[in-house]
């Protein structure tokens, strides 16, 4: 139900590779625990026994590029240079301490691909990866788009000074697809999440979606932090989705846009949650912008709450599904208003869309739908496990859960009941049990 991190800053190497006018990047496995399906040098953390050698980086470099790419530096002709290092910003559950080095080669090696790493191998001109970035063709994190920029300028530059964009004011953000902002306002979500994400998509209709900053002070951060807006885009009635982005949509003179379910749950929590915001009512298939010259279409993706909508561009590059997966902690799925049924199916139907990406409300944009896939498995083997423990375990839920989640903290214990009650609800409406 949640995870604990480290919050010790590790260490890190990345290898820009270079030949000619050309550098090397390589698009990750969409099936990794770090930045899947993103774009990148090749790299990774220093590991234990890089520290015991003389150079503990230069270590770690030789490595990495014999472990990924299947070739020994030393015997190609080369130079190299500390060309720069990048640490990740506090906001981060995990943080690295990456250096960054320029290996320019003077001769074009045949790479010998790591498998269970690498999907794809580039070489390419640096403008053009670039560019083919803007197109939204590629997950890139910044300081790679940095290094890719100066690289179109010089391509022999050996070091650099990255300095990242000051948020004084103003809440965090990250852009990794283009014109897709995902800004990280502080919310009042469950641990071990602090922040729900507030994503700005730039289209041909400017809008945000899921604004909910926990306090005044995080919602004037959220505003001095966005450019216009045409309206709001609600994923669901949740109040770390909702809270303040009736106050955002006056401040803005904005209207939200809502299924019809998602203003109904919010209207029974809160009465006057509307007064003096326009709504617009959106359903299944409806098309509320473009992006990239793609229609924007809203997909009903209910089962984690009834209602539940999020939105994916008819090129499929990205898709946006609020909390059908969490990058921090985990989805319940539960109480009145939630349906396993409902929910599985929903996970059926994103990885037979197969968007590019999918992007949570809490966590980063993920490539593919391996994570979709994974949390299918997961929900289904679960599935199994309450429907033989009903039996065994003589229909008691409470014994049920003592089985299943063993050592969970008592504070989380109401959640994974609803996990469980939500399983065997669908096992009776399939008459399994």
């Amino acid at each position: 139900m949640s995870i604990i991190y480290e919050m010790k800053i590790k260490k890190a190497v990345s290898v820009i590779i270079t030949y000619k006018n050309e550098v090397f990047v390589i698009k990750r496995k969409n099936s990794l625990r770090s930045f899947p399906g993103y774009l990148a040098f090749v790299g990774g953390k220093v590991d234990k026994e890089d520290f015991n050698a003389k150079d503990p980086l230069l270590n770690a470099v030789k490595r990495e590029v014999e472990e990924e790419l299947g070739i020994d530096i030393d015997s190609f002709s080369h130079s190299m240079s500390k060309f720069c290092e990048v640490t990740s910003p506090s906001f981060n559950p995990i943080r690295f301490e990456t250096f960054f080095y320029h290996l320019r080669l003077f001769e074009k090696p045949d790479f010998t691909l790591c498998e269970h790493e690498i999907a794809q191998g580039i070489w390419s001109k640096p403008q053009t990866i670039l560019d083919s970035w803007k197109e939204g063709n590629y997950l890139i994190i910044p300081p790679i788009r940095f290094m890719l920029s100066l690289l179109a300028s010089n391509i022999e530059l050996k070091e650099a000074s990255y300095t990242r964009s000051s948020i004084d004011g103003k809440v965090p953000w990250v852009e990794v697809i283009n014109d897709l902002i995902q800004y990280m306002p502080l919310s009042h979500t469950l641990p071990p999440a602090t922040r729900t994400n507030c994503f700005y998509i730039n289209g041909d209709k400017k809008f945000i979606v899921d604004p909910s900053p926990k306090n005044e002070q995080e919602k004037q951060k959220l505003l001095n932090s966005i450019d216009k807006v045409d309206f709001i885009f609600l994923t669901h009635y949740h109040g770390d989705h909702i809270e303040r982005s009736n106050e955002i949509a006056i401040k803005l003179n904005v209207p939200i846009y809502l299924s019809k379910d998602t203003k109904r749950l919010i209207e029974n929590k809160q009465e006057h949650f509307f007064k003096g915001v326009e709504t617009k009512i959106i359903k299944d298939r409806d098309v509320i912008g473009s992006w990239k010259q793609s229609k924007i279409i809203c997909y009903d993706i209910s089962g984690h709450a009834k209602g539940h909508f999020g939105i994916m561009p008819e090129n499929k590059k990205w898709f946006i599904v609020g909390d059908i997966f969490q990058g921090v902690g985990s989805v319940v799925v539960g109480g009145q208003n939630a349906s396993m049924l409902d929910y599985m199916n929903t996970l059926k139907m994103i990885i037979k869309e197969d968007p590019k990406c999918v992007i949570p409300s809490h966590g980063i944009a993920l490539g593919g739908t391996h994570i979709i896939e994974k949390n299918l498995k997961h929900r289904q083997l679960r599935e199994e496990q309450v429907e033989k423990l009903y039996f065994k375990l003589d229909k008691d839920i409470n014994k049920i859960y003592e089985h299943i989640y063993v050592g969970l903290n008592e504070k989380l214990k109401p959640y994974a009941m609803a996990n469980i009650k939500s399983h065997l609800d669908k096992l009776k409406t399939e008459k399994r049990i």
